[in-house]
C-alpha cells in the first residue's frame, strides 16, 4: 500500500508540471498503477482481517478500474495523437484555440478527462466509488485500531489525489483547446465531418458514459468470479449508486438543451460591437496564462520533490527598465531518475566496462574458458 501511495502522489505531481501532452498522459498512468496497488493491497489486508465483504468491494473496483483505465486512457492518448497529427507538436505551449478546430477531438478529451478525475456520469466514478466505499467500510468494521487509522489516512490521499488530478486535467484541457492559439502549429485547418479518428473518439466516449451509467450491468458480469475469488456472495451490482451517474447524466443533457434553445441561437438583427476598452489593444496569445504558469503554485510547494526550478535570462542594456528581451524556462529533474535509475545505469556500465577484459580475442583463451565452465558445471551436477 505505501509503494500504491508513492505512486500515486509521484505520478500526479509530475503530470501536473509536465509540458508534453503524452508524458503528461503516461504520468497519469503511473498514478491510476498506485491507485490499483493500493485497491489490491486493502483487498488482501481484508481478507486477513476476516473481512470478506470489504475484500470483494476492493477487488471489484480494481478490475472494474483495470478496465475503465484501459478504456479512457485509449481514448485521452487518441485524442493527443490527433492533436500531434494535426498540430505535429505535443507541447501544450505551442497549443491554444485547439476548441474550434478539433470540436470532436476536444469533446472526446473531456469525456477522458472527466473520466480520469473520477467525475460522474462517467467510469471513472463508478469503479473509484467502489474504492472509497471499500476504504470507508475499512475504517468503521475494522477491529484494530491501526486499520482503521490507515483507511482513514487513505482517504484523505485519495482525496488529495483526485484534487491535483482534476487540477491537472483542468490545466491540460484549458491549455491545449482554449484562448488563441499559441504558435503557428496550432494554427491549422479545422477538421470537417466526422472522420474514422474522430469515430473512434465518439465510440470511446460513447463507452465511457456507458460504464458510468449501467455500471451494474458490467458488475454483475464479474459477480460469479468474484464469489470465488472472495469466497464471498456479494452481488456486486448493488454497491454503486446508478441513480447519481444517470441523475447526473440527465442533468448535464437537461442542461444542454435549454442552452441551446434559449441562448445559443442569436436573432437575426442582432449585431456584435467592440467594447470600449480604453485604448486596450487586440489581445495576444503571450498575455495568456499558460500550463507552466497554471502549474507554478503547486510545484513550488513540491519543488524539493520535483526539484523543480525556473531560470530567466533578460537581455538589453538596461535589463530592469528596458528589457529588450526576458526568456523564462522551468526545469524538472526527476528525482528517482538522478537517484535511483541513473545509478542503477552507472553501475551496470561500469560493471560492462570490467567484463570487457575478459574479451581478449585470443582462442585459446575463450577454449580455456569453455573448458573451466565445464568444470564449473560438472562439479555442480555432482554436488547438487
Amino acid at each position: 500500500m505505501a509503494l500504491g501511495t508513492i505512486s500515486c502522489i509521484w505520478g500526479i505531481l509530475f503530470a501536473l508540471v509536465e509540458r508534453d501532452l503524452k508524458r503528461l498522459l503516461a504520468f497519469s498512468s503511473v498514478e491510476n498503477m498506485g491507485l490499483i496497488i493500493i485497491a489490491i493491497s486493502l483487498s488482501m489486508l481484508a481478507r486477513k482481517e476476516g473481512l470478506p465483504v470489504i475484500a470483494a468491494i476492493a477487488i471489484t473496483g480494481t478490475l472494474f478500474h483495470a478496465f475503465n483505465h484501459g478504456v479512457f486512457k485509449s481514448l485521452l492518448m487518441l485524442a493527443a495523437s490527433t492533436i500531434d497529427k494535426k498540430a505535429h507538436t505535443r507541447d501544450l505551449a505551442q497549443l491554444g484555440g485547439l476548441a474550434k478546430r478539433l470540436p470532436w477531438t476536444m469533446l472526446a478529451f473531456f469525456i477522458g478527462s472527466v473520466a480520469i478525475c473520477a467525475l460522474p456520469p462517467s467510469n471513472g466514478f463508478a469503479s473509484k466509488w467502489l474504492i472509497y466505499q471499500a476504504f470507508f467500510r475499512m475504517a468503521i468494521e475494522s477491529v484494530p485500531l491501526h486499520d482503521r487509522a490507515i483507511s482513514l489516512a487513505m482517504l484523505g490521499i485519495l482525496s488529495f489525489v483526485g484534487a491535483l488530478s482534476l487540477a491537472c486535467y483542468t490545466k491540460a484541457i484549458g491549455i491545449a483547446f482554449l484562448g488563441r492559439p499559441r504558435s503557428k502549429q496550432a494554427q491549422f485547418t479545422p477538421e470537417t465531418g466526422l472522420s474514422g479518428s474522430a469515430m473512434a473518439l465518439v465510440i470511446l466516449s460513447a463507452i465511457c458514459v456507458f460504464l458510468g451509467t449501467s455500471a451494474g450491468i458490467c458488475l454483475r458480469a464479474i459477480t460469479p468470479a468474484l464469489a470465488e475469488l472472495t469466497g464471498s456472495g456479494l452481488d456486486a451490482a448493488n454497491l454503486f449508486p446508478v441513480a447519481v451517474a444517470q441523475l447526473t447524466l440527465f442533468g448535464l443533457i437537461t442542461a444542454s438543451i435549454i442552452y441551446l434553445c434559449i441562448l445559443g441561437p442569436r436573432s437575426p438583427g442582432m449585431k456584435t460591437y467592440i467594447t470600449w476598452d480604453c485604448g486596450y489593444g487586440p489581445l495576444s496569445a503571450r498575455a495568456e496564462e499558460t500550463g507552466s504558469s497554471f502549474s507554478h503554485p503547486i510545484g513550488r510547494i513540491f519543488s524539493q520533490v520535483l526539484q523543480l526550478k525556473v531560470e530567466t535570462n533578460i537581455t538589453g542594456r538596461d535589463r530592469r527598465h528596458f528589457p529588450e528581451g526576458i526568456k523564462v524556462e522551468t526545469r524538472m529533474t526527476p528525482f528517482i531518475e538522478t537517484t535511483v535509475y541513473k545509478r542503477f545505469i552507472e553501475m551496470v556500465n561500469f560493471s560492462s566496462l570490467t567484463l570487457t577484459r575478459l574479451q581478449t580475442g585470443s582462442i585459446h583463451v575463450h577454449l580455456l574458458y569453455l573448458f573451466l565452465t565445464m568444470i564449473v558445471l560438472v562439479y555442480l551436477g555432482t554436488v547438487l
